[in-house]
């Protein structure tokens, strides 16, 4: 039994993110799937025994179209970011040093 979270594209409203959810619970190689109209993912638990581009395949039959693995933008956050927040924080304990 494997994972995964995909992005959906084309869901404009909660009809097509039920729609889609019943479309993937039908599949026999599809255990559990749970559709978010909000974050536009599709939560899939799937068999071991089927690819990944297949379970794209059966999301492009439903009529919407897989824009490939959901990722956080929390996990992407660079070191770049992270200094940046550092000297932001190191500057605003100073400036309030000197306020006081």
């Amino acid at each position: 039994m494997k994972h995964v979270i995909l992005k959906i594209g084309g869901m404009s409203c909660s009809a097509c993110s039920n729609s889609l959810e019943k479309f993937l619970n039908k599949q026999e190689c599809i255990i559990e799937a749970k559709v978010n109209l909000v974050l536009a993912s599709a939560d899939i638990t799937y068999d071991d025994n089927i690819k990944l581009s297949e379970l794209e395949k059966i999301v492009d039959k439903s009529g919407f179209k897989s824009l490939g693995v959901f990722k956080l933008e929390d996990e992407k956050i660079g070191k770049r970011k992270i200094i940046t927040l550092i000297c932001f924080g190191v500057l605003s304990i100073i400036l309030m040093y000197f306020t006081m």
